[in-house]
């Protein structure tokens, strides 16, 4: 009887043991695909913004820095001849 119990013990415990190893393998097998999908939206952003920053300079080298002031536009009196 108490042998009976110890192998009903020792097969759940090895269930539980398998089970467990397999629920981390598909947690580590999860969390790798987020790891990568989240990298590749990083990835993403930053060639956006790379883009973005290449089109403000671009712009900036053809109309001057963006947010700067404008050079003041004293009205033309006209002349007396």
């Amino acid at each position: 009887q108490l042998q009976r119990r110890v192998a009903l013990a020792e097969q759940e415990r090895d269930t539980i043991k398998r089970k467990a190893n397999e629920f981390v393998t598909a947690k580590k097998a999860e969390w790798a695909r987020q790891q990568e999908e989240l990298r590749a939206q990083l990835a993403a952003r930053d060639a956006r913004i790379a883009e973005l920053e290449a089109r403000l300079a671009q712009a900036e080298a053809l109309i001057g820095p963006v947010g700067a002031p404008e050079p003041e536009q004293h009205p033309q009196h006209p002349q007396h001849p």
